[in-house]
């Protein structure tokens, strides 16, 4: 359902008496999030909860594409800061009350990070990357690790799916 799915879902997992954190995270791939991310700041709105967003810089996905040196890994990390803290600032102005914090973790797994980042979250929200297999279509690896081995509820928000709230609220 989740891969098919053309409005968000939420598929429930994780431990049923587990303490709330009031934080919803916001899994940030890129600048061509912010439709769903205020999707994301609704959902910590309507919980009474501050807003992550969090994005991972996989220093690996550069490997083999073009020649790169440390300080070259180190400017594209820089400029996924500089993107993430621009679309924090437009949710907060969508959102003047809630708290919204922005990371960018480096590592060489971005299932990893994000399935860590579940253990203290109370709902991980991600936009879908979808790719086609066979005779339909199937989630990213990421959604699936996060799917398989979160520690807290997911929200898969389809590809093009946009906030229609216009007020903030």
């Amino acid at each position: 359902m989740a891969a098919r799915t053309e409005v968000p879902v939420i598929v429930v997992r994780g431990e049923p008496d587990r303490a709330a954190t009031g934080v919803v995270t916001a899994a940030v791939h890129g600048t061509s999030d912010l439709d769903w991310l205020l999707i994301a700041a609704a959902e910590a709105h309507v919980r009474n909860a501050s807003l992550r967003l969090l994005s991972v810089s996989n220093v690996l996905t550069y490997v083999g594409r073009f020649t790169t040196m440390l300080d070259s890994v180190g400017e594209i990390t820089e400029e996924k800061v500089h993107e993430t803290a621009a679309m924090a600032d437009r949710i907060r102005k969508s959102y003047p009350g809630l708290t919204v914090t922005h990371d960018v973790e480096t590592g060489t797994s971005v299932p990893g990070i994000l399935v860590e980042a579940t253990s203290i979250t109370d709902l991980l929200v991600m936009g879908a990357r979808r790719r086609v297999i066979g005779g339909g279509s199937a989630l990213g690896r990421v959604a699936h690790a996060l799917l398989h081995h979160g520690h807290c509820p997911v929200q898969i928000v389809p590809p093009g799916y946009a906030a229609t709230d216009d007020d903030g609220s």
